[in-house]
């Protein structure tokens, strides 16, 4: 399963190398979410791994996935604010200049993929990390016998590994912070990639609507996540100067407009939240001493 897993994210990001160089902005998302889900799997897995070990392969893809992280950021910055910003905002000098100075950052930034997805450096990481796959490197863990059990004793540990994690960061959630919020995107996650892995084996439907509202979850935490992000890039292109420019200001009115959206949406991300640690887990439900053994 581990081995299913890694493969297949590594033979996405082969099939999007072209189309990202060529500056395709999904393509770049699709490498990175096939980089993210490849150390998502490590992470799931990494009860049975040395730690060394995860952390080498791991290590090997983090350098470019900050660099396609760096465009994507650019890239949603783009699409999702100032594409969607309406007159009179879009007819403003302002904005005018403000998007003239993101589409040079965005440039920037692709010609770092390029280079960096072209690169030797780029080709022997991927390189390394196939071969560890292939050879399933892992096995030299003595923890790592546990991978041959049958895939229906697997899974519910693994599950409900995850699902306790994310409940436990789920916790008093109209009062947490941005950076606790956070932390729980990355845990539900992680718990729906584990769910995708392994949901061939149980109710089709059950599946499907679990998966479904980790995902509605995902994006929602996800926009927030991206009004963050926004702000750093917005302080990055304007500097931290007292006096604010024009650039700045309508970068402003851009993300205090996005503030105002996502707060009307939390009552509704609540909601979704409370479901989804009350939903019937479809996996067997294993013994605690066996959860807790896997960390």
């Amino acid at each position: 399963m581990l081995q299913r897993c890694g493969l297949s994210c590594l033979d996405a990001l082969r099939r999007h190398e072209r189309a990202a160089r060529a500056g395709d902005d999904e393509a770049i998302h699709q490498m990175r979410v096939a980089m993210r889900r490849l150390r998502a799997g490590l992470s799931s897995f990494s009860p049975f791994l040395s730690v060394e070990a995860r952390r080498s392969v791991s290590d090997q893809l983090r350098w470019p996935a900050d660099v396609l992280g760096q465009a994507r950021n650019l890239d949603v910055f783009a699409t999702e604010f100032l594409t969607s910003a309406r007159s009179p905002l879009r007819d403003s000098s302002e904005f005018a200049r403000l998007t003239l100075a993101m589409d040079r950052r965005r440039e920037l930034a692709h010609a770092a993929v390029r280079r960096a997805i072209g690169s030797p450096r780029y080709r022997a990481s991927v390189k390394a990390v196939r071969r560890w796959f292939d050879r399933s490197e892992w096995r030299s863990n003595p923890m790592a016998g546990d991978l041959s059990l049958p895939i229906d004793r697997l899974a519910p540990v693994m599950l409900e590994r995850h699902f306790r994690k994310a409940r436990k960061l789920g916790r008093g959630f109209d009062r947490q912070s941005d950076e606790q919020r956070h932390r729980l995107r990355i845990a539900l996650k992680k718990l729906r990639y584990a769910t995708e892995l392994f949901g061939d084996i149980y109710d089709t439907n059950e599946v499907k609507t679990f998966v479904g509202c980790l995902k509605w979850l995902q994006d929602e935490l996800g926009k927030a996540n991206d009004l963050a992000v926004a702000r750093e890039i917005m302080t990055d292109l304007t500097g931290h100067c007292v006096k604010r420019t024009g650039v700045a200001l309508a970068g402003a009115r851009l993300l205090d407009r996005r503030q105002r959206r996502l707060a009307s949406n939390e009552p509704a991300l609540r909601q979704h939240l409370t479901r989804l640690f009350e939903i019937e887990r479809f996996w067997p439900r294993p013994y605690s001493q066996a959860v807790a053994m896997y960390g």
